[in-house]
């Protein structure tokens, strides 16, 4: 089973209002995140396809298989993510999780890191600014190809994950 999922890819692609495309690339899925597919197949754990997050961070730290979390997520309660999303099974070998993001923040966000998780305790289940306790279970984690992606005030990105078996 491990050998299977080790030939699971995960990619992003970002596009912006217009559809321009901002990042296509490769990123890691780390091994928690394959765990919790090999347990889903297993039968040992249930999912509630309602509960994945994106979260964004701005570390430059290039991404490893044992990473949990984000390496610098923004500290909440300022914490920028998306749980606005669609999934869709493409072809035989492809899922897709498709997140809208609005920067709602009255400012610019930059980020060089992002991550998706599976957070059954909801989108921000954070108690305190350092709280990182409850954030779930880390699937992949991209560290953008550039040194940072800046989304201006009231714009929306679209972010796709695709997962390839």
């Amino acid at each position: 089973m491990r050998d299977l999922l080790k030939k699971v890819f995960a990619n992003v692609e970002i596009k912006d209002e217009d559809e321009n495309i901002l990042i296509s690339q490769s990123n890691l899925f780390v091994e928690v995140g394959r765990k919790l597919i090999r347990d889903v197949l297993a039968g040992t754990v249930v999912i509630d396809n309602t509960k994945y997050v994106i979260e964004f961070g701005t570390s430059s730290q290039v991404s490893a298989e044992l990473d949990t979390d984000l390496i610098a997520p923004f500290p909440d309660p300022t914490q920028p993510y998306s749980n606005s999303y669609s999934i869709s099974s493409i072809g035989t070998t492809e899922i897709d999780f498709i997140f809208s993001f609005t920067n709602s923040t009255g400012g610019s966000i930059t980020f060089s890191e992002m991550g998706l998780f599976y957070r059954p305790l909801g989108p921000d289940p954070d108690v305190t600014p350092d709280d990182r306790a409850n954030i779930g279970e880390l699937m992949a984690r991209l560290k953008t190809s550039f040194t940072s992606i800046t989304i201006g005030s009231g714009k929306n990105i679209t972010i796709t994950w695709k997962f390839i078996f």
